[in-house]
Order: structure tokens, then C-alpha cells, then sequence
């Protein structure tokens, strides 16, 4: 049995959001090989873009990840992130 989880993906400025390293296609794929090698569904994404490490938590996407993890049918918010 799979554990549900929701996707995060999330780049502090517009700029971050391109194609290098950190960017919001090379999460997608990150993500998608780690979901892969643990059992995990992604049901979700969330992508946060141009907001700051210290703002994100006060975001309605923040604040609407929050709210859907805590149906008993969500596992977890994957990849865990450090917020502030």
C-alpha cells in the first residue's frame, strides 16, 4: 500500500522557478524518483513561487497544505522542508 502524500515545490523568487538545479521542473523530477524509490503517491501539488523563506508560512498555499494534511487519507507533505 501506497502512502498518500502531497507534493511541495517551492522557489523564494521568479527567477529561481527556471530550469537549473533548484528549479521548479528539476523538483518535479526529484520528487517523482523519490516517490518512486519509497512507496509514495503523489495526490497533490503545491507549488509556491516568489515567496520569501520568512513569508511562507503565512501564504495561502502554506496555509491550504496545512489545512489538506490533515485529513487521516494524506501521509505527509513530501519533500519536507524548513519553513522561516
Amino acid at each position: 500500500m501506497s502512502k498518500r502524500v502531497i507534493q511541495l515545490i517551492r522557489v523564494s523568487t521568479e527567477g529561481q522557478a527556471g530550469d537549473d538545479r533548484a528549479g521548479i521542473q528539476a523538483q518535479r523530477e526529484t520528487n517523482a524518483r523519490t516517490a518512486r524509490t519509497y512507496g509514495l503517491e503523489v495526490v497533490k501539488t503545491i507549488e509556491i513561487v516568489d515567496v520569501s523563506g520568512s513569508d511562507v508560512l503565512a501564504s495561502p498555499a502554506m496555509q491550504h497544505l496545512l489545512d489538506q494534511i490533515k485529513s487521516p487519507e494524506i501521509h505527509g507533505c513530501w519533500p519536507r522542508s524548513s519553513v522561516g
